[in-house]
């Protein structure tokens, strides 16, 4: 699994796009609420919002289990895209900051468990991992 991550609009998909796309015709874009990984045939799986889907504890459930679901697929390439939230800010409402924490808590899960670890700043990407 490839993760790739960044603010809004810092060039993220552009990045994947050049990066690992540039010689595929074989990938599919998809939000993860709406993937069923068994009708998947591409060979490369890219999920993009991942952070607009952990929004409670319940939604956070379903979508660990996706990516853990998706950690098991040997033969495709994963990469799961995610927007960078609040800097630091914490929010003043209290579902904001389940949100907010919810989603640095999915980006630890999946930066722990990806071979590659990109943050797109800019349109610059600096490797991670």
């Amino acid at each position: 699994m490839i993760f790739v991550m960044g603010g809004a609009y810092q060039g993220k998909t552009e990045f994947v796009k050049k990066k690992y796309l540039a010689n595929s015709k074989s990938y599919i874009i998809i939000d993860i609420k709406n993937i069923n990984i068994k009708d998947i045939n591409e060979k490369t799986i890219i999920i993009d919002n991942i952070h607009n889907e952990v929004k409670s504890e319940e939604q956070y459930k379903k979508v660990k289990n996706k990516v853990e679901q998706l950690l098991q697929l040997k033969e495709k390439q994963v990469i799961i895209i995610g927007q960078i939230m609040g800097s630091g800010v914490v929010p003043i409402e209290e579902k904001m900051r389940v949100w907010r924490d919810n989603v640095g808590f999915m980006y630890q899960y999946i930066s722990k468990n990806s071979r590659e670890v990109y943050r797109l700043w800019c349109g610059i990407p600096q490797k991670l991992k």
